[in-house]
């Protein structure tokens, strides 16, 4: 037997690898069937490891940046990407959706914007529904046999936790007004859906933004902005009308160009479904914190 003979049979003898996933052979070095990387014990050193965490920040995450880049600098596009099967690059709405939520609720740790929890004074005494609110309360507080503070301190605390899971709530709410607006544009409704991700997530970005923004003024004005009373805001109407404006311009620019370049509505057109979409986003705003207040109720019960 010849040198290349033996060199020949060695190689058909040599023990295929088995991907460590599923199971199956691996001639390659990703598995054909689920993806999984070929295993080599060098995958077990710290170098290894080190160089894993140096790919996720340089490379991993450029799906990241990029998502919400585009989400600021071009609206629209990503929601035109999803819908013509380009997702691989960027972030899928809902994760884009729910990283830009986390980022908000991070945020809020010390932000002194709160736009998205409502404590029970404002349920009570500032908002649309307040009637209603003071006598669900009033029947807690009875039922409980506790005092108003008592029952706040729990509320607010309980509605935090709960406004992180609910936000979720306005988007198909959005959708659905949407599809009512464009509904005989022929679009698919999941064209509505991932653009109405694409529009909150836009929208707790720049919550977030104005909250770090506004905290820094706070520390700047500090005692202008102290609450006088546990639980009681105070209002300072400048100030809530200054932050209702900058939110509304920050719609109105995202609205404007997003339905130029999902539904390709035309410039007077886009201008006035933007303008009445942010109303009708203050709306579904309110909705939420109808919503938000039953379910912490519920919970508390």
């Amino acid at each position: 037997m010849s040198i290349g003979e033996s060199s020949l049979e060695a190689a058909n003898k040599a023990p295929v690898s088995v991907c460590p996933g599923c199971g199956r052979e691996l001639p390659e070095k990703f598995c054909p069937g689920c993806g999984e990387k070929k295993f080599d014990p060098h995958h077990l050193t710290l170098r290894h490891f080190f160089e894993q965490v140096v790919e996720v920040f340089t490379h991993a995450d450029n799906r990241f940046f990029r998502s919400f880049r585009l989400l600021v600098t071009r609206p629209g596009f990503l929601t035109n990407e999803y819908m013509h099967g380009r997702r691989k690059a960027y972030l899928q709405p809902v994760q884009l959706f729910l990283v830009a939520n986390l980022l908000f609720f991070l945020v809020q740790t010390f932000s002194v914007l709160e736009p998205l929890t409502t404590v029970l004074w404002a349920h009570t005494h500032a908002m649309p529904y307040q009637e209603r609110a003071q006598r669900v309360v009033q029947q807690e507080i009875s039922r409980r046999h506790v005092t108003l503070e008592e029952y706040s301190a729990r509320f607010n605390a309980k509605e935090k936790t709960e406004a992180k899971t609910l936000v979720v709530f306005m988007v198909p709410c959005l959708a659905l007004v949407l599809s009512l607006i464009y509904v005989f544009k022929d679009r698919p409704l999941v064209t509505h859906l991932v653009f109405s991700f694409h529009f909150y997530a836009f929208a707790l970005l720049s919550l977030t933004v104005l909250g770090v923004l506004l905290t820094a003024f706070t520390f700047a004005w500090g005692d202008r902005l102290k609450q006088s009373t546990p639980g009681t805001p105070t209002y300072i109407p400048w100030l809530d009308l200054s932050i209702a404006i900058i939110l509304g311009a920050f719609f109105m620019y995202y609205l404007f160009r997003s339905l130029r370049a999902v539904y390709a509505s035309g410039r007077v057109v886009s201008f006035f479904l933007a303008g009445g979409i942010v109303v009708v986003v203050y709306k579904i705003l309110t909705l939420y914190r109808i919503f938000l207040f039953f379910v912490t109720v519920h919970e508390l019960a």
